[in-house]
């Protein structure tokens, strides 16, 4: 293979095809749906020379063309972004109030009241691109994707997993990495290799046809197939490759390459290569901040004159507004060339050049200048450090206050300024920075309250998976200190990380009684969010009165804050008042969503499905579920998986889906023990005992749920045993166990104290109604059924079923008929497939009609099919709900068409009467 044949036209590559040929198809079939496309290669192997081509492919089939390129050590939120969209382009589009505001302060950089969340940016970025004025194909290149900056990288991954309806394709070239995900998980993902032979000979004949055999072998060696290394070797080998060696010719072809580019950077003109110089420390800085850092570098005149052998040599590329290196490897070629005072020096002429338009950048650059301590200058940085977080700088911030940290001559405050930076570390989501900075801390003499930081910074990370008394006592004893100390956030830090640690561990009693004491203790004026969130981790059951007694007031506030109504509707749930954890999760949902805050909305959605599996909304279930578990993935909450996973098992276990459950519930007990995390344990038993008398086999089911029950079983908790209240009903009538299940059921009961939440009374009404002698039976089902399981359906229809199945016992068929029909319709519709089936079966023999089967919204959709739908249904327009579900119109759209055919409509206005039908009870 030579001379690559390009379906578009254009100048050769050598040896490339096969990824011009797959370019070139993707653009081709870009009407059919976008996607993306991930070009990874080593430095200088050709992925921009690719990019350049399918610039060049995508202009001459009439596509929009838009292009970025990430800089090795952005730390500038958006920075990236900026350059990918037009001004004229984010003007025009029509975007709500609040996704407009969020894009312009992104891609403006100046908004004094913070930087907006990545995703909310996101989301009006997808809309300026799929709804583009240009009624024409969209192509988005990015270049040097691994150094795009963290916020700008969010934001081009969530485009990437939201084209596949969207004429848009992206396409992003990237180097191999050991540790980082790829920038986009891409449709397509192409690795870019070195030449063949013939191709390399062939691009060498071009570049430098006069080169002695001798010479040409030793380049094509050196060089291994990289065109950069292939076109650039030529101009500098007798100046900067010795003769050839083993230990030469064995060198990576990148330290070839940058030898090369040294090279020609030491033979050019002084006053160019100090332009060079200051161009590579920063990349950002115009060409006019370019010259006048320059000027005084050398302390002499410097003209736009200088600029000129750098671009003839070929390291640099100059507009009139910057100064841009061919190849990365140019810049770190530069930089590696100068000792580290000449650095400094040309560092320090930066920073007077930039002071007058941007003293942050300025002071940047003086920190990157000081040799040794400074205490002055890291006071400034440590100052400009805490702003850039009030602002929400998160990355920025840590910079600054790293490098205040470095520059203090106090080990206590250098230790105390490292551990802050790893706090926002922390809050920002990046373990490898927290790991780095609190080793840096913990390197120095740390006073009180650090240590109690340093501490608790390690117990997010380690400490959940152990229920050790002795440390939790320890940890009890910083919540003490750090009150006594003032430092008020930090002892509740500390608290509610000992709250999750209970949560998931089940530590003894007295244990659990000290830590909720001292959480009653603090004043939480302004911080009831959290005593709620700290009792309901640390004891379920004992403290379920004043968490309910904080919801209620809560309820009646107007609380805007999205983590706080999170944390009152975990709170709510985990004691047992699913409804009123609903409509705390109903309100933070819309704030997360509203916001764009992807990264809270998994907790709350995989956290709202225990409310809708119990009330009975299963089909919400159903889509939290997979929404919750897509965004998890997405924004790299692996914690959550173990979780995600009991709530498939329940709702396996409640629809009859039996097949592999048992192995599934092995294997989340398995990590359950490996990782400490106990409290899983109960409730997969729960799920087990559901499974068995789903399944008819009673005697089974009642052995697995007694032993949560029972008090005296290790596996027993009150708390987790709600749900199974009316399976251990269900079994002890048919195994004549019905005294064994009263006394069980008593005990929680009394566990619970004179005022049990709402999730227990629904389901010991129940309980209570099937577990009665015949004489006092149907009083009971009829309080049952006129009380709280009204708002229930789940419950309602259980109750119905049970109901109708005693009066069949009784000979009462025409008064079961009705009941057992209610109960049919709504169990069929909620897919609980083995109760539909029983009821099904008690109605024929109670002579009864059961309505012929039909095929449900729920069996022919998939999760976010019907999510869709119901938006829809409730008369949502594509915009409004790509809006709510983080994607663009057009694959709202797209989903909608197919979903009428599956369900045999032809309109919108169908679906309201399809999923929402007139209710039977």
């Amino acid at each position: 293979m030579t001379a690559a044949t390009e379906p578009a036209g254009g100048s050769k590559l050598f040896g490339r095809d096969r990824e011009l040929g797959i370019v070139d198809r993707l653009l081709a079939d870009v009407h059919h749906g976008g996607g993306s496309l991930l070009l990874r290669g080593e430095a200088g192997v050709g992925k921009s020379a690719l990019l350049e081509k399918a610039v060049d492919f995508a202009r001459r089939r009439g596509h929009l063309v838009l292009t970025a390129a990430g800089t090795e050590g952005d730390v500038v939120p958006f920075v990236s972004l900026r350059r990918l969209l037009p001004a004229p382009l984010v003007e025009s589009a029509d975007l709500p109030p609040a996704h407009r505001a969020a894009l312009v302060a992104a891609i403006s950089g100046d908004d004094p009241t913070g930087v907006p969340e990545p995703f909310l940016v996101g989301m009006a970025a997808l809309a300026v691109i799929t709804d583009a004025p240009e009624d024409r194909p969209i192509t988005l290149i990015i270049d040097d994707a691994h150094w795009l900056d963290a916020q700008s990288r969010a934001v081009v991954a969530f485009l990437g997993r939201r084209l596949a309806a969207d004429p848009v394709l992206l396409i992003l070239a990237t180097r191999p990495v050991h540790d980082p995900d790829d920038v986009v998980d891409a449709t397509t993902i192409l690795t870019v290799p070195p030449l063949p032979d013939e191709a390399a000979n062939a691009l060498l004949d071009t570049v430098a046809s006069h080169l002695d055999p001798s010479t040409r072998n030793r380049i094509l060696q050196a060089a291994r197939g990289n065109p950069l290394a292939l076109t650039q070797l030529p101009r500098t080998w007798a100046h900067a490759m010795p003769a050839a060696s083993p230990a030469t010719a064995a060198l990576p072809v990148g330290d070839h390459i940058r030898s090369s580019f040294a090279g020609s950077y030491q033979r050019l003109p002084t006053a160019s290569r100090d332009i060079l110089l200051l161009a590579a420390l920063d990349e950002h800085a115009s060409v006019p901040q370019v010259l006048t850092a320059a000027r005084l570098l050398s302390r002499l005149p410097v003209t736009t004159d200088a600029l000129g052998p750098g671009a003839a040599a070929g390291m640099i590329t100059v507009t009139p507004a910057e100064v841009a290196f061919r190849h990365p490897l140019v810049r770190a070629a530069v930089i590696a060339s100068e000792n580290t005072e000449r650095v400094q020096a040309g560092h320090r002429a930066l920073a007077a050049a930039l002071a007058p338009a941007n003293p942050r950048r300025a002071l940047a650059h003086r920190a990157l200048a000081a040799p040794a301590s400074d205490d002055g200058l890291a006071d400034e940085l440590a100052a400009a450090a805490e702003a850039g977080h009030r602002r929400a700088e998160t990355s920025t911030a840590i910079w600054l206050m790293d490098q205040a940290a470095r520059l203090t001559a106090q080990p206590a405050v250098r230790g105390h300024r490292s551990l802050i930076a790893a706090t926002w570390a922390y809050e920002h989501g990046d373990r490898r920075a927290v790991d780095r900075l609190l080793a840096a801390a913990s390197a120095e003499p740390l006073t009180t309250l650090d240590r109690i930081r340093a501490s608790w910074l390690a117990e997010i990370f380690t400490g959940s998976g152990t229920d050790d008394v002795g440390r939790i006592l320890e940890l009890h004893r910083d919540v003490e200190v750090a009150w006594r100390e003032g430092d008020h956030e930090l002892a509740w830090n500390v608290l509610m990380s000992l709250a999750s640690r209970c949560y998931w561990t089940r530590p003894d009693e007295p244990t659990r009684r000290l830590l909720a004491t001292t959480a009653q203790a603090l004043p939480v004026a302004g911080s009831e969010h959290r005593l709620v969130f700290a009792l309901s981790g640390i004891d379920q059951v004992s403290y379920t009165a004043r968490i309910l007694a904080e919801c209620q007031r809560a309820r009646h506030r107007d609380i805007t804050d999205a983590n706080a109504l999170r944390m009152y509707a975990m709170g709510a749930v985990v004691v047992g008042d699913a409804l009123l954890g609903r409509a705390f999760a109903d309100q933070a949902e819309r704030l997360l969503r509203a916001q764009g805050r992807l990264g809270l909305l998994p907790h709350l959605l995989l956290t709202s499905i225990q409310t809708d599996w119990f009330i009975g909304h299963w089909d919400r279930a159903r889509t939290a579920l997979a929404e919750g578990g897509r965004l998890a993935e997405e924004t790299g909450q692996p914690t959550w998986h173990n979780s995600a996973r009991l709530n498939e098992a329940r709702l396996a276990a409640l629809t009859g889906e039996h097949d592999n459950l048992d192995e599934t519930l092995t294997q989340i007990e398995a990590d359950a023990v490996r990782h400490g995390t106990t409290s899983f344990l109960p409730r997969t038993q729960i799920v087990r005992g559901t499974a068995l008398v789903a399944a008819g086999a009673y005697e089974d089911g009642f052995d697995a749920l007694q032993r949560v029950f029972d008090p005296h079983n290790p596996l027993h908790d009150a708390r987790s045993a709600f749900p199974g209240v009316m399976f251990l009903a269900d079994a002890a009538v048919p195994t004549g166990r019905g005294p064994l299940a009263r006394q069980l059921i008593a005990g929680i009961r009394n566990q619970l104290g004179t005022n049990p939440p709402a999730d227990f009374r629904v389901v010991d009404a129940y309980a209570q109604a099937v577990l009665s002698d015949d004489d006092q039976a149907e009083e009971r089902y009829l309080d049952a059924l006129h009380g709280e399981a009204t708002d229930w359906p789940w419950v309602l229809a259980q109750l119905r079923l049970a109901y109708g199945t005693w009066l069949r016992r009784q000979r009462r068929d025409s008064d079961a008929v009705p009941q057992l029909q209610m109960a049919l319709a709504k169990l069929s519709r909620m897919g609980a497939t083995p109760w539909a089936a029983r009821a099904q079966q008690q109605l024929r023999a109670a002579g009864g009609h059961a309505a012929p089967g039909e095929v449900t919204p729920r069996q022919a959709l998939t999760p976010q099919e019907l999510q869709i739908a119901g938006l829809a249904a409730a008369g949502l327009s594509n915009r409004e709900i790509g809006e709510q579900l983080f994607m663009s119109p057009r694959t709202v759209g797209s989903h909608l068409y197919r979903i009428f055919p599956k369900l045999h409509i032809t309109s919108r206005s169908q679906l309201a009467a399809l999923l929402n039908p007139a209710p039977h009870s």
